[in-house]
């Protein structure tokens, strides 16, 4: 196919260790030069390690910008995603950089499932629909991972050592932000998931809350605009 790729961490050692028959190359987040040269070398960097993202992947996403080097991650943490936009934005349009964050279960189903289901409503009934619900089922075969723990932890208060008062401080102007933290344009608050078990008299079933819906509906939105 001609694909040429590498895996890259903060050790050596810890990547030998995969056996992936691909080459290294050493980089830490905290180490500008290093990161700078591992973002030079390559034309797509794809980031799935954080725990949590906010304290470690902006200065990837600053490097992938300023380089034109395209990004992806899999974090669903709105407070990056905002500071993010808000500071390399306009050089990753310079550039031609594609900077693409929640590209995981956060938020791909979401965001893609609205604009299918938006383009057909429209299709059919030459209207923008005002109001949309996404049900998920069948989780038996997942899991959370150990990251994903932490970070949840950590954005909830209860983990400070895995924060620095930067992202504590971004997380709190994301909260502030309400429901529209990734807009330019904001329009009345709203609840994106369930307060309690329910009854969906559309569907005949019952659900409950999305303990996600916080991270995917800001991105929607942000798709939206």
């Amino acid at each position: 196919s001609g694909l040429k790729w590498a895996i890259a961490g903060r050790s050596r050692a810890r990547l030998e260790a995969l056996e992936a028959a691909v080459p290294i190359i050493v980089a830490d987040a905290t180490d500008a030069a290093s990161v700078d040269a591992m973002v030079a070398q390559t034309k797509v960097l794809l980031n799935y390690a954080g725990s949590p993202y906010i304290t470690k992947a902006l200065p990837v996403v600053e490097a992938c910008a300023r380089h034109g080097t395209h990004y992806v991650d899999v974090t669903g943490e709105v407070a990056l995603h905002r500071a993010s936009l808000s500071r390399h934005d306009a050089k990753a349009k310079e550039t031609g950089a594609l900077i693409v964050h929640s590209c995981g279960y956060d938020s791909i189903p979401s965001d893609l499932g609205y604009l299918l289901a938006s383009d057909a409503y429209q299709e059919r009934y030459n209207a923008q629909p005002e109001r949309a619900r996404l049900l998920t089922r069948g989780f038996e075969g997942g899991g959370i991972s150990g990251g994903t723990i932490y970070t949840g932890l950590a954005l909830l208060g209860y983990a400070d050592e895995l924060m620095t008062e930067e992202a504590k401080g971004l997380v709190a102007e994301t909260l502030a932000k309400g429901s529209y933290p990734l807009n330019d344009v904001c329009g009345p608050e709203t609840r994106d998931t369930a307060k309690i078990v329910e009854y969906d008299e559309l569907r005949k079933l019952w659900m409950g809350p999305f303990v996600m819906a916080a991270a995917n509906a800001p991105v929607v939105r942000r798709s939206m605009e």
